[in-house]
């Protein structure tokens, strides 16, 4: 490199100047774009990390939350009146059984009280047909009059909670209540949880809590910067929670419009819905995905947290330090080119200044002297310079 330099037709302060500019910048720019990778792939990390601990606290709220109620249903599968019915029924006792339907209607009517997040509490007989029903409407827990009691012999929950064996619990998809066969209006979101009664050894019905589904979609709350989205879906895909109502509950046992995470991000839903957590860039934005597996026994059924937020925004640190860091680059670069254009006229000028006197010297000029402004080798050379024109002066005095 420098032998290039010295072939180069230009003059020593240029040389000067490219040559301590290659020298500082190499290891300048080396040093910057190293540290630019490393604290930029740091904070690329923590970045993601942070989105994903903030998803993984809301998928353990949820967890816990739809864990939480498994005791209740056991509680009421054992309770007092409901097994004095059960007796009365098959000693034929219709009286006993009249009564002791009454105070099961009772005891599911102060237990739905002290749980508002239940909107029915019901049990279904072995033949399913519910024979008490308690409903949880604006925060006021209210009997279902008998009129209005349904046959749910066809509906999966039962079907599902008929094959459990004592003290197993069945929880259902959250979905769409329904009413006489028909979606409930307006919309009403449900999780059912189902566990057998059993009385000495045979199948007497279900207990089954319809649990709010809005009780757990509150911990999917939007975010509150409108650039950043919060979803949650089934394992099909199909939304649960979506910015977008028109997106929610497009699966066939609800309003069956086929809209779901496969419509919209086709390309990478079976990723998305594969069960397992994780990120991926999509079309200028990071979507970071956690499974929720709500029913720990049953692992192929779980939800899908999923936040859409874009790149530039989730790694704003990221590109603040980079903006940062390239003004410092550029501040020390301007630094470094500042000095050594002004060591390069230090150096140079008693250069250019012996270039002159030589010139003069050689136009006859011996008496001017060379200004002495160091005392380096340069400042020694235009003392010799300054003697020796002195001397060659006294030499033509004296022919």
């Amino acid at each position: 490199m420098f032998e290039s330099l010295r072939s180069w037709s230009y003059s020593i302060r240029t040389k000067l100047l490219v040559a301590v500019m290659l020298v500082v910048l190499a290891p300048l720019l080396g040093t910057a774009f190293y540290g630019n990778w490393f604290t930029g792939g740091i904070l690329k990390t923590q970045a993601i990390q942070s989105a994903r601990a903030e998803l993984g606290r809301r998928t353990q709220q949820i967890e816990t939350y739809v864990t939480g109620n498994k005791n209740d249903i056991r509680y009421l599968a054992h309770i007092f009146s409901l097994n004095q019915y059960i007796d009365a029924m098959s000693a034929g006792d219709a009286a006993a059984a009249a009564f002791w339907r009454r105070q099961l209607e009772q005891d599911l009517l102060i237990f739905s009280s002290a749980h508002p997040d239940y909107y029915q509490v019901r049990y279904i007989n072995e033949d399913g047909l519910e024979i008490a029903r308690v409903d949880t409407i604006e925060g006021r827990a209210q009997i279902v009059p008998r009129e209005r009691l349904q046959d749910k012999s066809q509906r999966y929950y039962f079907i599902e909670g008929a094959k459990l064996a004592p003290n197993d619990i069945y929880i259902s998809p959250l979905d769409l209540n329904r009413e006489f066969g028909k979606l409930e209006q307006p919309l009403h979101p449900v999780i059912r949880y189902v566990t057998p009664v059993t009385r000495d050894g045979d199948f007497r019905g279900v207990i089954v809590i319809n649990v709010e589904g809005d009780a757990i979609l509150r911990f999917v709350q939007p975010a509150k910067d409108a650039n950043m989205q919060l979803m949650m879906a089934d394992q099909d895909g199909y939304y649960l929670m979506h910015p977008d109502d028109a997106m929610r509950w497009g699966g066939p046992n609800d309003l069956n419009t086929g809209r779901s995470v496969r419509t919209e991000f086709s390309d990478i839903a079976s990723q998305i819905i594969s069960g397992r957590a994780g990120d991926v860039v999509e079309n200028g934005d990071m979507i970071i995905y956690m499974p929720i597996h709500y029913w720990r026994t049953h692992p192929e059924r779980f939800w899908v947290l999923i936040q859409v937020a874009p790149v530039n925004q989730l790694l704003a640190p990221l590109i603040d330090f980079r903006v940062t860091a390239g003004l410092i680059l550029v501040a020390a670069i301007l630094m470094a080119f500042i000095m050594t254009y002004v060591l390069a006229q230090n150096f140079t000028r008693p250069v250019l200044a012996l270039q002159r006197g030589v010139q003069r010297l050689a136009q006859g000029n011996f008496a001017e002297q060379l200004p002495v402004t160091s005392r380096d080798e340069i400042g020694q050379l235009t003392v010799y310079f300054n003697e020796m024109a002195q001397m060659i002066r006294g030499y033509l005095d004296q022919m």
